[in-house]
């Protein structure tokens, strides 16, 4: 009897250990946290599960109370199997709050801006596990790089540049479009009736990074995050060329020489050298490159 008791005296002192970790952690993290604990991972039957996460969901209401911002995640990620036995668990304690929060549908971009601010790269990939497609705004590309969410960023990029990604980067229309993927080569004529912009010499170059998509690539630059930059030229390059498709090796090199145009301007202006690097002997062709700001971090 003595040697039950002290058995249970320390698995209590253990939990309560785990739930003082856990308060310390986001909703998110402190739910991915539990799931790999043995009290969850060694629960065999489906009501032993359920009841092992009890412990955590009452812990964390007791002391933040009903978080509204998580509980719109919850909706959100209803049909995310991983979430399901902390769903069950929250409905059981608290089924009045449960069953408003639930009958609510958000937009999974409404998640963004936190799974940024902490880098979740793995709720980011559940996000995305959860809807076939999401059409992400260049503004929220934007939004994780001014916060340096590096591990967001490559997941993203890669679904954004694979043939059957789950994700489309959506870019605002802007009064004129030039073809800022396929760049514009020497020979291109200005013509202000179809809305294009004056041809650019292999001389002369001039680059606007108030516009999409080159605009991305001068964040990344100002972020001074040499990782992020690269990360950000690479899809720039990989886009471009992805666009031409099989179009002719003249228009491919225009491509590339766009990119490593706007790499250029970046590396010197935010002193960042491994975009120069990328930019090997290319800044000898030109006799001047100017260049305008983003308006809101010239």
């Amino acid at each position: 009897m003595e040697e039950a008791g002290s058995t249970g005296c320390l698995a209590g002192l253990v939990q309560e250990l785990l739930l003082r970790i856990a308060s310390y952690l986001t909703w998110h993290q402190a739910r991915a946290y539990w799931s790999v604990l043995p009290v969850v991972t060694e629960a065999a039957a489906r009501d032993a599960v359920q009841k092992a996460w009890l412990p955590l969901v009452r812990a964390l209401v007791e002391v933040r109370g009903h978080d509204e911002v998580f509980l719109a995640d919850l909706s959100t990620l209803q049909d995310c199997k991983p979430y399901w036995p902390f769903i069950e668990a929250y409905t059981e304690l608290y089924p009045t709050v449960t069953k408003a929060a639930l009958s609510h549908r958000y937009s999974p971009s409404r998640m963004l801006e936190h799974v940024f601010a902490v880098d979740d790269a793995p709720l980011l990939r559940l996000l995305l596990e959860t809807n076939r497609l999401m059409q992400i705004e260049a503004a929220a590309i934007c939004s994780a790089v001014d916060q340096r969410a590096r591990k967001c960023l490559e997941v993203l990029l890669s679904e954004a540049r694979a043939e059957r990604g789950r994700v489309r980067l959506e870019f605002p229309r802007q009064p004129v479009m030039p073809e800022v993927l396929a760049g514009l080569s020497p020979s291109t004529p200005s013509s202000p009736s179809s809305g294009t912009v004056p041809a650019w010499s292999s001389k002369v170059a001039p680059v606007d990074f108030d516009r999409f998509p080159q605009k991305l690539l001068w964040r990344a630059a100002l972020t001074r995050d040499t990782a992020i930059s690269k990360l950000m030229v690479g899809y720039l390059a990989e886009a471009a060329k992805t666009r031409e498709g099989a179009e002719s090796k003249e228009r491919l090199q225009a491509a590339e020489t766009r990119v490593r145009l706007w790499a250029a301007c970046c590396g010197a202006a935010c002193g960042q050298r491994a975009l120069l690097a990328y930019c090997g002997p290319f800044l000898a062709d030109f006799e001047r490159i100017s260049f305008h700001a983003t308006a809101a971090y010239a």
